[in-house]
């Protein structure tokens, strides 16, 4: 049983030794967007509004494997809030 490990975006954002606003730096960095530290918070909370730019890009930030980073729902519930982004 060959079974991928994968990782919350606040836990691949800690493991790079990183907070929310330096994450947010370096994916303004990287991306040339302007990223708020509230926007990395709004993604940690709701991984599955990333869109794939921002997700790649973090990945490569974090130096963590796309694949290896968890992106679906992080609620139990099976409601999904209407949030603008």
């Amino acid at each position: 049983m060959n079974k991928k490990i994968r990782i919350s975006l606040k836990a691949a954002r800690v493991n790079a030794n990183m907070t929310q606003l330096q994450a947010a730096e370096s994916l303004s960095d990287y991306t040339g967007i302007y990223i708020t530290k509230d926007r990395i918070r709004y993604f940690e909370q709701y991984p599955e509004y990333v869109p794939d730019i921002f997700g790649k890009s973090m990945s490569r930030i974090y130096g963590i494997p796309v694949d290896n980073i968890f992106f679906g729902s992080l609620s139990t519930k099976s409601c999904r809030k209407n949030i603008r982004i």
